[in-house]
């Protein structure tokens, strides 16, 4: 079965510049309509295994635009603010370039322009389409209480369905989440609460290789894929 890493931003402001937070990029919103802000720019109901349509606006011709906070280093993958729905980071060309070598299926990821002032690089806006939690296998997955984190050995809880996970009392957090053979398929899996991208080994391998920076491998959530269907 194929294997997946999670890899999440650096914090290190030795790669980032700035010292008081994760931001790299102001984003900006003013050239926008009122019609379309940021709180609109939602493509999270995208359904990656069935092959769904983007229920949401369409991006392609609008303008955005973002600067560099101040000590802030241009890196290929960059947290930005405010919040925008959906979209993971902002990246590089470089990047990109990754994901089409690897012949990533369009439907796994999206793609919007931005201009970062004062740079003659081209960068995007990065949206990985979250699968459907209905396609978790709970009954398989090793889920724990929050409040268990920091023990080494986790007590598991009995989650047997999706109505279980989100009707629990307690805030749970997977230490493995089993998904179907079907998913063998797929370069970068993103799950609704687990924070970081999956990517498989192939990616990894480049991402590595080309020397991505402010991308580094996260604390591992398991991801496991059933035998069967």
């Amino acid at each position: 079965m194929k294997k997946y890493i999670q890899y999440t931003n650096s914090a290190d402001p030795k790669i980032v510049g700035v010292k008081d937070g994760l931001y790299q990029i102001e984003v900006d919103f003013q050239d926008l309509s009122n019609s379309c802000n940021q709180d609109t720019l939602d493509i999270s109901n995208y359904d990656v295994q069935h092959n769904h349509q983007y229920q949401s606006i369409e991006l392609d011709n609008i303008e955005i635009s973002g600067a560099l906070k101040k000590r802030a280093i241009l890196t290929d993958v960059m947290v930005f603010t405010p919040y925008m729905k959906s979209f993971n980071y902002i990246v590089s060309s470089k990047f990109v370039d990754i994901l089409l070598d690897a012949n990533v299926p369009s439907h796994e990821f999206r793609l919007v322009n931005i201009e970062i002032r004062n740079s003659i690089d081209q960068y995007y806006l990065f949206h990985c389409s979250q699968i459907s939690l209905n396609d978790v296998i709970f009954q398989d997955s090793k889920i724990y209480s929050i409040r268990d984190s920091i023990k080494s050995v986790k007590p598991y809880l009995s989650i047997p369905s999706v109505e279980d996970y989100l009707n629990s009392d307690e805030i749970l957090q997977f230490d493995e989440v089993v998904l179907p053979a079907s998913y063998q398929s797929f370069s970068m899996i993103s799950i609704p609460g687990i924070s970081n991208i999956f990517f498989s080994e192939k990616l990894a391998k480049m991402i590595e290789e080309r020397n991505i920076t402010n991308f580094v491998r996260a604390k591992q959530v398991k991801l496991s894929l059933s035998k069967t269907t």
